[in-house]
């Protein structure tokens, strides 16, 4: 598993990973500071690279940091049949350059699914699915 973002979202991912006995990976650009020390303290690998994405090949990776490039990067860097699953939030208006046709031979060959999550409502412990992100198949109105 990948968590892109130390942040308390990212660390979040991270804890719940390490508790299902998942290798956990977490990507932040800090070098120094607390946050590599507290992804190792939960006992997930730490990387400030962010080409160790395509490296790692995770079978999960739990975007949390809502920047729009590193979500870009995200995007088919998991292992044949992957989950890419979004859960940073990222401020209306940014746009970036994205090979569509790209994505979609990606998707659509390697079986990977891309899953926007909500966070937790009040007295909830689940997250719950917003949409899937995914190809439209023909004669759909998406």
């Amino acid at each position: 598993m990948l968590v892109t973002g130390a942040g308390p979202v990212g660390l979040l991912a991270g804890l719940m990973g390490v508790q299902r006995g998942l290798d956990v990976h977490v990507l932040d650009h800090h070098e120094e500071g607390p946050k590599p020390a507290l992804a190792r303290e939960l006992g997930a690998t730490y990387h400030s690279d962010g080409g160790d994405m395509a490296r790692l090949q995770p079978d999960i990776v739990m975007e949390c940091t809502g920047a729009p490039s590193v979500i870009r990067d995200c995007l088919g860097v998991t292992a044949p049949a992957g989950i890419l699953c979004l859960a940073g939030v990222t401020a209306p208006g940014n746009k970036f350059d994205l090979d569509i046709g790209s994505l979609n031979r990606i998707i659509v060959r390697d079986n990977d699914v891309c899953l926007a999550l909500s966070m937790p409502t009040a007295g909830t412990t689940r997250w719950r699915p917003m949409r899937l992100l995914a190809p439209p198949r023909p004669g759909s109105d998406a």
